[in-house]
């Protein structure tokens, strides 16, 4: 199953629920975050650096992101906001949750033309987060003071996550005499 906002909001509701965070505007600010994580994905370009045997070859595997450095990172983009409250480390655990379940809905595909079989190691590209959080949260119709220092502290904290996020996928194809860069391309559905 692709990664869907209203998959992804629900995986959100859950994390930030499971936080003891409660509310009648929970899901529109569950939805409007994972709208923005959403388009941010699309907009996403992966490229790889491959390690095998030549050929040529594709891989495929669930996008997994530790739910402790989602946390850790969130807190440290919100607390860079100046975003403050009693209940700033519990936000940014119930989202470090809420994500780390709902990207795992994510499927990480991509093609490599000189490697048939062997390891890839993926690096995300992708447009800042921020303002498209906090577009899907004005989509969403949250309304607030500080909704642009949530997106924005939001917006760092997980691009800072894909920034340094290191993962193997495993390449499976043809083995051939096949010369050429050992690099793919690929993109998160």
């Amino acid at each position: 199953m692709p990664l869907t906002p209203p998959g992804l909001s629900g995986a959100i509701m859950g994390g930030l629920s499971s936080a003891s965070f409660t509310g009648t505007n929970l899901m529109d600010l569950a939805r409007g975050i994972a709208s923005g994580i959403c388009n941010w994905i699309s907009a996403m370009v992966v490229t790889t650096t491959d390690v095998g045997a030549p050929g040529v070859g594709t891989g495929v595997m669930p996008l997994i992101v530790p739910a402790p450095s989602i946390q850790a990172q969130v807190l440290s983009g919100l607390s860079s906001q100046s975003f403050k409250g009693t209940s700033l480390s519990s936000l940014s655990q119930g989202l470090g949750t809420g994500l780390n379940i709902g990207l795992m809905m994510g499927i990480i595909q991509t093609t490599h033309p000189s490697v048939g079989v062997g390891t890839a190691t993926p690096k995300f590209t992708a447009p800042p987060l921020g303002p498209l959080i906090m577009a899907g949260l004005l989509g969403a119709g949250v309304k607030g003071t500080e909704m642009s220092k949530l997106a924005n502290g939001i917006g760092s904290g997980v691009e800072n996550v894909f920034s340094s996020l290191v993962l193997q996928v495993p390449i499976v194809g043809s083995i051939a005499p096949i010369s050429g860069p050992m690099t793919g391309v690929g993109f998160i559905m």
